[in-house]
Formats: C-alpha cells, structure tokens, sequence
C-alpha cells in the first residue's frame, strides 16, 4: 500500500507522511497497551501535526 502512495502523491508528499508513524505508535500504544499519556505526547504529536500541515505551504 506505500508503493501505491507514493506512486499517486508522488515521493516528496509521501516522505511527510512517514511523520505521523510515532504519533499513531503512541496512540495504539494507549489504546492496545493501556500506557499512560503525558503532556509532552501531546506537545510532541501536535508539533508534529503542524509540521505535517506546514511543510506543503512551503
């Protein structure tokens, strides 16, 4: 399925997707593992969501 996205987003746009892979780790982990989440998870995963919704723009 990721050879598929990057043939139809192209390699660049791809790549930024390879951003959310510890954000959804952490999710799964709480969901799955019951781990506990802390602020800097927060801090961390909205950092990240607003690289992801940045970099395009640039």
């Amino acid at each position: 399925m990721w050879i598929l996205g990057v043939q139809r987003l192209g390699a660049s746009t791809a790549s930024l997707f390879m951003n959310f892979v510890p954000v959804f780790t952490a999710i799964i982990a709480v969901l799955f593992l019951h781990e506990q989440l802390h602020a800097y998870h927060l801090i961390g995963g909205g950092i990240t969501l607003a690289g992801v919704w940045w970099s395009p723009s640039v």
